[in-house]
């Protein structure tokens, strides 16, 4: 219920429809003439519009995010096994295309072909279903096994495909992976995200190191760049996604802490 939830309302709340929606119900209300009404309804739709196209407000909000956990050169030199989280997988052209298709957070996938061949004896796990509400058909998991074995790890890659959110990444592939106290366990996801699947991760019983990758944000953003409007709703789109899920998953006690440290 949480999943079908979060889904329906987040097409309310994300931002760039919910100003959408607000700028037709004050297009109507002007035909109506509700001249006051409209005025509410679209002079703060075209501010908010008109700033988060024009300014970076997208990446001011992502770095935090990106920088609550340190970037590793290189994983450490014991690892015992490897958690990949899904998301990366573009499963509509993949399944309509019959190709391994990934999206931009591709890297979450090229890190587990990198860290696997550097620590051959670790467990890896990838975690990843279908997303959609429509829970059928090809999986992140199938995509990732062709994957897996083009890159020589045909076996070794233990798939967990039932998962659609980052709760069900850690409670379903916890029993897959068997992790042992003591073991070191990198958890690889996009750096944004980071902060919200280690506090799923430790809310579960199962402490990881971070590994982020994918990131969006450099240390410096540039204010007077030429504006890409299409891009900067849809990077302001994705980091209230972020915020937004820490809060949720706090409020409803599926993660450790609101913003989860190292």
């Amino acid at each position: 219920m949480f999943y079908y939830a979060s889904k329906i309302l987040w097409v309310l709340a994300q931002p760039s429809n919910l100003l959408l929606l607000l700028v037709v119900a004050g297009a109507l209300a002007l035909s109506l003439e509700r001249r006051r009404l409209a005025a509410w309804l679209l002079y703060p739709a075209a501010l908010a519009l008109l700033i988060t196209g024009l300014m970076p407000v997208g990446k001011w909000l992502m770095l935090p995010l990106e920088n609550r956990f340190p970037m590793l050169a290189e994983p450490p030199d014991r690892v015992d096994g490897i958690i990949v989280l899904g998301g990366a997988v573009d499963l509509a052209v993949a399944e309509s295309r019959g190709l391994i298709a990934f999206k931009e957070s591709a890297e979450r996938n090229i890190a587990l072909v990198e860290i696997a061949e550097r620590h051959p004896d670790a467990k890896v796990v990838f975690s990843g279903g279908r997303g959609g509400i429509v829970g059928t058909g090809l999986t992140e998991a199938d995509v990732v096994r062709e994957f897996a074995r083009r890159h020589g790890l045909d076996g070794r890659v233990i798939l967990e495909d039932r998962s659609r959110n980052t709760y069900e990444n850690a409670v379903l592939s916890k029993p897959l992976a068997a992790p042992a106290p003591g073991e070191r366990w990198l958890l690889v996801t996009s750096a944004s995200h980071m902060p919200r699947s280690v506090g799923v991760f430790r809310q579960v019983g199962w402490p990881v190191v971070a590994y982020p990758v994918d990131y969006r944000t450099s240390d410096e953003i540039e204010i007077l760049a030429i504006p890409d409007a299409a891009n900067r709703w849809s990077e302001f789109d994705e980091a209230t996604k972020a915020w937004i899920g820490l809060v949720v998953y706090w409020l409803t006690g599926r993660s450790s802490a609101l913003f989860p440290a190292p």
